[in-house]
């Protein structure tokens, strides 16, 4: 109860001083610096394990009938991933929780990776200035083979990009870095592609360019990192410097100027991009705009998502003013993306949505909550969120991080057609942050399971 209230205080607190704005702000001393660690690890770092460890068994329960077929696999046969962290699921995971685990649509627990505190053992906790429990997971995804790759932040650090690490299908860690990872990576072709960050100290200016961005401390610069399934690094692609290299500065420079144009420009925002998602378009896309293999990013700290070519050579097409601090697109037919569109729905306590936009014409269209279901859900995440797709593109599990909730929504005609809580026991639904539920292939699932037996 402790923890919850100290909790509840600095989400309060970070409200009343503006901290969602100025989070990377120096310290004043070394009170405040602890401050700025809690409210940095709250906002991106998404779990809430150091918050309230459950020491009761618990699990997630179907609230909602489910839809009978989906990608004409039978109800009996459909398995969800979800990825959870320190104190999650003890019932599977008893010593230290589930880092993740996959169960069925009835909640039957199928298979589990138990939760590693130090999941970067070589990690110098004291020289990264890093306090244990510190790793929190983001984003997994679960491979062919059944081994599990799970990206991390890092709570009570700055900066709080974390790293990658690979597991076998029993939770044992086959390779870890630190190589300043965070929020959510994809898999493709052999290939990963995972945010990255690097630091740019009090100032960095845009290449070629008089414009800078300035910051009381540093300039938080992201990367996208792409890596071979060894975890061996392959190339970077700079954001920023790739927004100017193809004229789009203007994603970079909003309203905090201190100067006049003639004489240089410049942004005091220390987070000027945040790439929060890597989507990657799959082979059976059937657009003009967007191809097979095209990358689409997400963009928090603007709003903005970024189509690019499969190569990441060229910027095919940016969009701005749809969203409000998104995450999550993800491909759904033609020339349309899904996305979880944090801040931009009408009103409480639906201000979350999630977002239909054609990429091409830059028409939207709300698929959930809709005129037909406004006001019936409490739909809300002001920060993070996921969007878990169907093979078939028909359905999309909502993730309402902040939350708790996993909504699966018929993307044609909004309807929600269940729904998971996480439940103590005989307790009513209790909120507890989810970053991160998806559809699983049923035959990865079910060759875990057999050589399980």
């Amino acid at each position: 109860m402790y923890k919850t209230s100290l909790a509840i205080a600095l989400i309060l607190t970070s409200f009343f001083i503006g901290a969602f704005s100025t989070l990377y702000e120096s310290p004043l001393n070394p009170f405040l610096s602890d401050i700025k660690s809690a409210v940095h690890a709250l906002n991106h770092q998404l779990s809430d394990g150091d918050t309230e460890r459950l020491q009761t068994q618990e699990t997630f329960i179907l609230k909602d009938a489910p839809v009978d077929e989906i990608d004409d696999v039978p109800m009996d046969r459909q398995y969800l991933l979800f990825l959870g962290g320190d104190g999650f699921n003890l019932e599977g995971c008893p010593e230290q929780g589930c880092l993740a685990w996959i169960q069925d649509r009835q909640g039957n627990l199928l298979h589990t990776w138990p939760n590693h505190q130090d999941p970067i053992p070589n990690l110098d906790r004291h020289e990264k200035g890093i306090k244990p429990p510190s790793f929190r997971p983001t984003d997994a995804k679960l491979l062919k083979n059944g081994n599990l790759l799970v990206n991390y932040q890092v709570a009570h650090s700055y900066p709080y990009a974390g790293g990658m690490v690979l597991y076998d299908r029993n939770g044992a860690i086959v390779w870890s870095k630190y190589d300043w990872n965070h929020h959510w990576l994809n898999v493709s072709n052999e290939k990963i592609y995972s945010p990255k960050m690097a630091l740019s100290p009090k100032k960095l200016t845009i290449p070629g360019y008089r414009h800078e961005i300035v910051c009381d401390e540093d300039v938080l610069v992201d990367l996208l990192a792409e890596y071979n399934m060894s975890g061996e690094l392959i190339r970077e692609l700079n954001i920023i410097n790739k927004l100017a290299e193809e004229d789009w500065l203007g994603t970079l420079f909003r309203s905090d100027i201190d100067r006049w144009a003639e004489v240089g420009v410049t942004n005091e925002f220390c987070d000027p991009t945040h790439l929060n998602f890597v989507e990657i378009v799959p082979e059976n896309a059937d657009g003009e705009l967007i191809q097979p293999g095209d990358f689409i990013l997400s963009l928090r700290s603007n709003s903005s998502l970024i189509l690019m070519d499969g190569d990441l050579d060229r910027i095919k097409k940016v969009v701005m003013g749809r969203t409000i601090y998104q995450h999550s697109p993800r491909y759904y037919k033609e020339d349309k993306i899904v996305v979880f569109d944090n801040q931009g729905g009408a009103s409480a306590p639906n201000i979350s949505r999630l977002l239909e936009i054609d990429m091409s014409t830059m028409d939207s269209r709300v698929i959930y909550p809709n005129k037909d279901t406004v006001g019936e859900e409490k739909f809300h995440s002001t920060i993070a969120g996921y969007v878990g797709m169907n093979d078939s593109r028909t359905h999309a599990l909502a993730v309402a991080t902040i939350a708790g909730r996993v909504l699966e929504i018929n993307l044609e005609t909004g309807e929600k057609t269940w729904e998971y809580c996480h439940k103590i026991g005989e307790k009513r639904c209790k909120r507890k942050l989810i970053n991160m539920v998806d559809y699983v292939d049923h035959s990865i699932v079910e060759q875990l399971t057999n050589n399980a037996e």
